[in-house]
């Protein structure tokens, strides 16, 4: 694990509280990716992707799609916390593109994006029309993308945080992660080491 300070080319928001998290488990052999919004403060505390509640809500589901933590890519779009303050759409893709491109060009490998939620959704796809409800039609689908010269699918789920304070999220999130094991199955991922 390392922890190493960042500037926000969007200048967002106290440039003292941005840190480019990275995780010594992470290869950079995986072909998949998983991506969440944001550190939350236990990642922030800890200096780790994906600890604390949410953190075990995405280790569960990981498992129940097969998949241990160190066979994915864990990340996230923003590499700080806002805290207080809301960002808007641009200020966020802002704050977000240089970092993650940079990140994702490492992968040699990448095939699968794994979205936690509306935000990497938008993010990688900025033409989808997104409501307030369409985790409801997205979740638990696979969509193809291009994005930075490469050709990758999308599995879109519910992030975990969301599936811990809501049971049908919950449901949701976990019969995902079941589609997302057969998906795995049927691409042959296990001939690439998953």
């Amino acid at each position: 694990m390392s922890k190493k300070s960042v500037t926000c080319t969007a200048q967002c928001f106290d440039a003292s509280s941005h840190y480019l998290l990275t995780d010594s488990r992470n290869s950079i052999m995986s072909p998949i990716c998983v991506i969440g919004k944001c550190p939350g403060k236990y990642e922030l505390i800890h200096s780790h992707l994906f600890v604390g509640p949410s953190g075990r809500k995405l280790s569960e589901g990981l498992i129940s799609a097969g998949l241990l933590r160190s066979d994915c890519w864990l990340t996230n779009l923003v590499k700080c916390n806002p805290a207080e303050k809301r960002l808007t759409r641009d200020v966020f893709l802002t704050c977000t593109k240089t970092h993650l491109l940079n990140e994702l060009k490492q992968l040699k490998r990448l095939k699968l994006i794994v979205a936690l939620g509306l935000q990497p959704v938008q993010y990688f796809v900025p033409s989808l029309p997104l409501s307030v409800n369409a985790m409801d039609s997205l979740h638990g689908s696979i969509h193809p993308i291009e994005w930075e010269g490469l050709s990758l699918d999308m599995f879109v789920t519910y992030p975990p945080s969301q599936a811990l304070v809501n049971p049908v999220v919950n449901e949701f999130f976990m019969a995902d992660m079941k589609l997302l094991k057969e998906y795995l199955k049927h691409e042959h991922f296990s001939q690439m080491g998953i």
